[in-house]
């Protein structure tokens, strides 16, 4: 038995290991004597260097040109977390809400909702980013025309973008948006690219996460349902102390699956021109022509998103699910 067990370890994973080890010491080697050859080094000692270009959106950090690559990667770094973040919580947000209409035993709430998932689940993301783009930038009013939501003069949408209140937490300061000229000044300012990014990628994620809600919802069997009403509860009471509580549970950790699919999405940005992550360091990688230096970059981060989101979903459901049993 332990000699079937020592070999079992060694079939499955000493020998691909092994060979994944060799596979890349060979890739490896074969990459350096290329470098050398051509009079290359590797090394990121350009991150110092000045950047010299501008970027559009700016989270958390304020940026000018004359700071350094890594300046601007952190920039395009903290675009990509918040427009997650954005993403992840309305695509959330829509897909319960799609969910539960397709739950639902009104047939007319329940076909709408069916027919927007197969809907934007089949048709790739870029396209509807690229769809979105051209509605917002052609067919949105300019600045001068922008709509004026509530008629209160503080929250305005244009093919500029959104442009709404700001308020200072530090100095507690407050700022508006004021029509100069040929825009708007002051206060919030959302891009374009933005606004497509968040509303496009939120409509595709919540499709998926439907799906989801509508599966935990389908799991719990129908004899509580029926037990319930048994006892005189009204529908309403059925479903919010019986089916949806016990249904979460199920919801939860496929939930926490999507989540990092959608920051691995959010990649896509770069095709409408928002600067993320990926659309900055492409830039820098233009200006200085550090390709592996850069691409290993972006790849690093992305994996670290994603796992960092993982193990962190991953524990808030298990404590879910703990506090629930």
């Amino acid at each position: 038995m332990p000699c079937r067990l020592d070999k079992h370890l060694f079939t499955h994973y000493a020998l691909p290991f092994l060979l994944f080890s060799l596979f890349s010491l060979a890739l490896f080697y074969n990459l350096f004597s290329n470098l050398e050859n051509q009079g290359l080094r590797l090394g990121f000692s350009f991150l110092t260097q000045e950047a010299g270009f501008e970027i559009g959106d700016k989270f958390f950090f304020s940026y000018e040109s004359t700071q350094s690559y890594l300046h601007a990667f952190l920039i395009g770094l903290s675009n990509t977390v918040m427009s997650s973040i954005l993403i992840i919580f309305f695509s959330t947000l829509l897909g319960f809400i799609l969910g539960l209409l397709r739950f639902s035993s009104l047939k007319l709430y329940s076909l709408f909702a069916s027919f927007y998932s197969n809907i934007f689940r089949n048709i790739p993301l870029v396209i509807q980013l690229y769809f979105f783009y051209h509605i917002l930038i052609n067919y949105l009013p300019s600045a001068r025309e922008s709509y004026n939501f509530f008629g209160l003069d503080l929250f305005f949408l244009n093919n500029r973008g959104l442009f709404i209140p700001r308020f200072g937490l530090t100095d507690f300061s407050f700022s508006y948006p004021v029509l100069e000229g040929f825009n708007y000044f002051g206060g919030s300012h959302f891009t374009p690219e933005l606004i497509v990014l968040v509303f496009g990628s939120s409509l595709y994620a919540a499709a998926f996460i439907s799906e989801i809600v509508l599966a935990g919802l389908k799991a719990i069997p129908g004899g509580q349902l029926e037990a319930a009403r048994s006892l005189g509860m009204s529908e309403r009471n059925c479903f919010s102390k019986i089916i949806f509580p016990q249904s979460v549970k199920i919801i939860i950790p496929p939930l926490t699956n999507q989540w990092p699919s959608i920051i691995k999405n959010s990649s896509l940005a770069v095709a409408i021109g928002y600067p993320d992550l990926l659309s900055v360091v492409n830039t820098g990688l233009n200006q200085t022509g550090k390709a592996i230096e850069c691409l290993s970059l972006i790849i690093l981060v992305y994996l670290l998103l994603s796992l960092v989101s993982s193990f962190f979903l991953n524990y808030i459901a298990k404590k879910f699910q703990y506090k629930n049993e």
